[in-house]
């Protein structure tokens, strides 16, 4: 069994969890995965002070962004080089604060997370919902208004500036490369990561049809 030191965990992974409540046929889970580097090797790692630093720093713009039939759940933060680390959840309870009638659940905004470097496999992104109907204008409404592209780029300006945690280890937005270039299955593991240098927002609405929620007669 491999023995970690702290110079060893540096890749955090965050799954924040909520949920959208029904509107008219049924619930729908909302899950954002993220994932951060810190740029020291030396101070010690606490996935709940992480979780901590990242609610304040990326959770409260994203819930910012997102209509009020969202309600942050948790979050769940463990370091990934260690393949044997249990995740820290830590509950939550921060609803969406964009106020009115939310849009379809297939309905969401687009985030494009871009490294510095090019190939294959390593661009990252993020579906985020619910909308609202007031983040877009009539005549435009395949659009996300100015309003909301303030919120939104709000968030990615966070996600970008990244966050350091209490005990000082300042933590970058990175892309995680899953299988067939990381393994993270068994120990030692294998982390591939290529830090954020760029986020493109569509103004598009855009669509995801496995959110679809089920039929009603």
């Amino acid at each position: 069994m491999p023995q970690f030191t702290t110079t060893d965990m540096n890749v955090a992974e965050i799954v924040c969890n909520g949920t959208v409540a029904a509107g008219g046929s049924e619930a729908k889970v909302s899950t954002s995965v993220w994932y951060f580097r810190r740029t020291g090797i030396i101070l010690p790692v606490d996935p709940a002070h992480v979780e901590s630093a990242f609610q304040t720093a990326i959770a409260i713009p994203l819930t910012n962004f997102l209509n009020a039939r969202y309600t942050q759940a948790n979050n769940q933060c463990r370091i990934i080089n260690d393949a044997t680390q249990p995740y820290k959840q830590v509950s939550r309870a921060v609803a969406g604060q964009v106020a009115g009638d939310s849009m379809s659940t297939i309905e969401c905004a687009y985030m494009l997370m871009r490294p510095a470097i090019r190939g294959k496999g390593i661009k990252g992104s993020k579906h985020l919902y619910p909308l609202s109907e007031t983040q877009t204008t009539i005549g435009t409404s395949d659009i996300l208004n100015a309003g909301a592209m303030t919120l939104f780029g709000l968030l990615a300006t966070a996600v970008l500036a990244g966050f350091t945690d209490s005990d000082g280890n300042v933590w970058v937005p990175t892309i995680f490369s899953r299988p067939k270039v990381s393994q993270t299955k068994r120990n030692p593991t294998k982390i591939i990561v290529n830090d954020v240098a760029s986020i493109l927002l569509n103004k598009r609405v855009a669509k995801m049809k496995k959110r679809y929620v089920k039929s009603v007669y």
